[in-house]
């Protein structure tokens, strides 16, 4: 078993993992995981978010509502239920990659928000390679690609995107629940390639946490205090 597997639980119900400090706020949950300094800002309506954090698309936008982001950049669509939530939520520009395009099936997609989105039919590392000069300044980061594995998610992490997001900016993961692993490849892939993540960068990270429960497959969202 890896080094992360004492620290990695799993729920029946909803729950909390905080990765990276033990806000107040959130206290008491029933597992923290990570130590450290108490360090979501005073104000920030986390408690609202998480106790309403269940489910994918939920989570996705009300990280959205309480980051505000000018620019998101999307790894990975399917047929757009992440960018319906991006967009209804009150993201500024959406700008996404996927290799195949299944959002006009999405008949909640608008066409009032396609003229805030952006839809790039390319995989993440094609897009990086070809357009991220294009955006060098992300606010929120969301990655959600096939086949959501431990060294997909480093390789993200370390060497891509996340290095074009902003300070104070924010990187959401999708598949961050212990029991999600399994189906995405065994082991504690997603899960450990983030901490590792949050080890290899403590001074950069504000703080991180993931959400999930039984019904759903875990959303992680880490806050950068500076750029990586």
């Amino acid at each position: 078993m890896d080094k992360y597997a004492n620290k990695i639980i799993d729920m029946t119900g909803s729950d909390t993992l905080i990765l990276k400090g033990t806000p107040a706020v959130l206290t008491p949950i029933s597992k923290i995981i990570k130590t450290g300094l108490q360090v979501i800002p005073e104000g920030l309506p986390v408690e609202q978010a998480l106790s309403e954090i269940v489910l994918y698309y939920n989570a996705l936008y009300k990280i959205t509502r309480w980051t505000e982001p000018n620019l998101v950049v999307e790894l990975g669509v399917r047929r757009g239920v992440s960018s319906v939530a991006f967009l209804n939520a009150g993201a500024k520009k959406l700008v996404s990659f996927d290799p195949v395009d299944q959002t006009k099936e999405n008949d909640a997609i608008t066409v009032n928000m396609r003229k805030r989105w952006t839809f790039h039919k390319m995989t993440a590392e094609e897009g990086y390679e070809s357009l991220s000069k294009d955006y060098p300044s992300i606010d929120l980061l969301y990655i959600d690609v096939s086949p959501h594995d431990y060294e997909q998610t480093q390789k993200f992490l370390n060497g891509y995107w996340a290095h074009n997001v902003k300070k104070n900016g924010h990187i959401v993961l999708d598949d961050a629940s212990p029991r999600q692993q399994v189906p995405c490849g065994g082991g504690y892939g997603v899960l450990e390639a983030i901490l590792e993540f949050i080890d290899g960068h403590e001074d950069k990270i504000d703080y991180a946490f993931s959400v999930f429960n039984i019904k759903s497959n875990g959303t992680a969202a880490i806050k950068l205090k500076q750029k990586l």
